[in-house]
């Protein structure tokens, strides 16, 4: 019988940790581990290995000496999603409140949560002992797995919204939040199915262990068209638009003239449409773009030749620096047999980019820190990683510190380093799998 380790974080420990064992007694062999505040909770995380299940109420103290917040949760929330640990860990809320509904979505648009459930319905345990058997038999077994959908199938059979289904992915943070919430609403009011990170979708709101970032995966995907606003460079944006062209959606990346200049090499040109005010929707075609929910990476870039097989082993994708392009190749190729090396610097054509990626089994990118110099190579590689996980390749990104603000929708695959040495193990594990 397998066991698992259960972190529970709750203020009444005693009304509820036996009947959690009790209650998952005859599937698996139970391991709890019981705290009644957020920090002592935190601190045992990152000094021991990750537990496979946080089951965490809302309303608890955050320090052992403070009385129960309501807010403390999400504090909790937040520290989980920023602490490098060893996977992901998937969490269950257990709370109370009488307005699940409206807690659950706000958390659920931020955090890495897989289900929400409420301790006074008379059948918590039932539907905890369900969730726990889903996440224990999938999100365990495929933690290392991104999704398949360049195979054409999809696992947790997202459905499709129809060829007049739109997504607007863009920073929150900029100053062009504004602009994409004024452009939705013109896009909504011809009638189309619009709607961006921080509208409440609840189909969208319970992630899986089978997908990278699952609340945005199940919208990009089950869209046809996607329109994201990529003039300030955020990594997320232009993850989420590469995966987008990945899988086939019909994509639009705007991009404010004056700014237009100042966009990454290798993404300018017709990929890009520049705007000065919200009529830019006149100019798009709203139809049925690729016949298919699929799509063929051909049918958006013609050019681009998708190959039988794959004939690169192993692909490493480099920002323009010497640093490296010189240093941490020759490092990387120490210890990484079969490793083919691809600097962005030294091309300047994305179709023989995308190409290459196509010929790749497995692809490594390497990101520089998140410093503000770095921001245009970073949202270069940022595009082709969620192209790549689009495209169904096993991936595995680095990322030189320091780091200010993570690079959240590829948690799961992100390895920060100081010096490359540090996750030789890592790399050369992945290498041969």
């Amino acid at each position: 019988m397998k066991t698992i380790r259960i972190l529970l974080i709750e203020d009444k420990i005693s009304e509820i940790e036996n009947s959690i064992s009790n209650s998952l007694s005859g599937l698996y062999k139970v391991r709890i581990k019981s705290f009644n505040n957020g920090e002592e909770a935190l601190k045992y995380i990152e000094e021991n290995s990750s537990p496979d299940l946080v089951l965490l109420d809302l309303k608890i103290p955050f320090y052992k000496s403070d009385s129960p917040q309501r807010g403390n949760g999400e504090k909790v929330l937040r520290e989980l999603c920023q602490m490098e640990v060893s996977h992901i860990v998937p969490t269950i809320i257990i709370t109370a409140y009488p307005d699940l509904h409206d807690e659950s979505t706000s958390f659920g648009r931020k955090y890495k949560i897989y289900a929400y459930l409420d301790k006074s319905e008379p059948k918590f345990y039932t539907r905890l002992k369900t969730y726990v058997q889903e996440i224990i038999d999938g999100e365990i077994k495929h933690r290392n797995r991104f999704c398949s959908i360049a195979n054409k199938n999809c696992s947790r059979d997202v459905k499709f919204k129809g060829r007049n289904s739109c997504f607007l992915a863009y920073s929150s943070e900029g100053r062009y939040a504004g602009f994409m919430k004024d452009l939705k609403a013109k896009i909504k009011s011809k009638r189309i199915d619009a709607l961006d990170w921080i509208d409440k979708d609840r189909e969208s709101d319970a992630p899986s262990g089978l997908i990278f970032c699952p609340f945005l995966c199940d919208r990009i995907f089950s869209r046809n068209i996607f329109i994201a606003n990529i003039t300030d460079k955020n990594l997320n944006v232009y993850f989420e638009w590469g995966f987008a062209i990945g899988i086939g959606r019909k994509s639009y990346a705007l991009c404010e003239q004056s700014k237009l200049k100042s966009l990454p090499p290798l993404l300018k040109g017709n990929l890009c449409i520049p705007y000065q005010n919200v009529d830019i929707s006149e100019d798009f075609i709203f139809e049925d773009y690729l016949g298919n929910l699929y799509g063929k990476v051909t049918d958006i870039f013609p050019a681009v030749t998708v190959p039988s097989k794959n004939d690169i082993k192993i692909l490493g994708i480099f920002p323009n620096d010497n640093y490296h392009e010189g240093y941490i190749s020759d490092k990387l190729k120490e210890f990484i047999k079969e490793l083919k090396l691809l600097h962005l610097g030294k091309v300047n054509d994305i179709i023989h980019v995308l190409n290459t990626v196509l010929l790749a089994e497995k692809i490594m990118f390497d990101l520089m820190s998140d410093e503000e110099e770095n921001s245009m190579n970073n949202a270069q590689l940022a595009f082709l990683i969620g192209f790549a996980i689009g495209r169904g390749k096993d991936v595995f990104i680095l990322q030189q510190r320091p780091i200010n603000k993570p690079f959240l929708d590829t948690y799961s695959k992100l390895k920060y380093y100081s010096d490359i040495e540090e996750i030789k193990s890592e790399l050369k594990e992945w290498s041969y799998r």
